[in-house]
């Protein structure tokens, strides 16, 4: 299935067919042959493939052509998604991963992310969506956004809520709390700027999060290393820095090898 879209590119308009997952890079130098935007590395910090769409700067690398019309979506590691737009809606469903939405004001047509258990409805905001598990996880960065759940195998009835900026709100299987909680947006879309961002969290969540980018894997087994509360701010990529900040807490031992990052206690049997 393809999509058509119509962008007016160096203020020449230009048209073309394109497949949903389709990046704008593609799109820009395969299809128009406008090969001076070019990908120059594989996690899109370098800038080459910077463009302007609607007077702002944007990575064509991480922007799908048929988003071109101002709104933008930045996925993260491990991410897919499907995207179709037609006159009534700009529809994009989140199959795996987390992204982050700038959704245009100038575009009456209703902006709608569908995840396995829930429905988010925008219009002019940020927001980011990321699936964890069988849960959605919804963080408002500006705006407001509506949720609606989705009830698995139909059991119990569809909820839905407003969530302004600043606040969080995690569907589970379906289920909708009472209420959103209030969150630290910036921490929450630090992944945008290659960071991971924690304060006061288990170590074990935070080990999880950076096995999502690294290669060597951290594998923590002990329950109550899992639970130790830990604070910090690391380049998502940098694992070797988080295992000496590891090495650094007292009463925690760190053993390396290719493939993994093994922590333990201190005082663990040794091999």
């Amino acid at each position: 299935m393809t999509e058509h879209i119509a962008v007016v590119v160096n203020g020449q308009p230009r048209e073309g067919d394109v497949q949903p997952r389709r990046m704008l890079v593609q799109f820009l130098r395969e299809d128009l042959e406008l090969t001076g935007t070019y990908v120059g590395c594989d996690t899109s910090q370098c800038g080459a493939c910077t463009v302007h769409v609607d007077g702002k700067a944007v990575k064509s690398c991480t922007m799908l052509a048929v988003q071109a019309d101002g709104s933008t979506v930045h996925l993260n590691t491990d991410t897919a998604v499907d995207v179709k737009y037609d006159r009534d809606n700009r529809l994009t469903r989140l199959e795996a991963g987390q992204a982050f939405f700038t959704v245009s004001h100038g575009d009456s047509r209703r902006f709608r992310v569908l995840t396995g258990d829930a429905e988010i409805v925008a219009v002019g905001t940020q927001f980011d969506v990321r699936l964890q598990g069988r849960s959605t996880v919804v963080t408002v960065v500006e705006g407001q956004v509506d949720v609606r759940s989705v009830p698995q195998a139909n059991v119990g009835s569809a909820q839905a809520m407003r969530v302004s900026a600043g606040y969080r709100l995690r569907i589970d299987g379906g289920v909708m709390p009472a209420q959103s909680e209030r969150v630290d947006t910036q921490a929450a879309i630090a992944w945008l700027q290659r960071k991971i961002v924690f304060e006061r969290e288990p170590l074990g969540e935070v080990a999880d999060e950076f096995n999502r980018y690294g290669v060597a894997q951290i594998v923590i087994e002990d329950t109550g290393l899992r639970a130790l509360p830990v604070s910090g701010v690391f380049n998502a990529y940098d694992t070797n820095s988080f295992a000496a900040f590891l090495e650094s807490l007292d009463g925690v031992r760190v053993e390396r090898t290719p493939g993994e990052i093994r922590v333990m206690r201190q005082d663990a049997a040794q091999p």
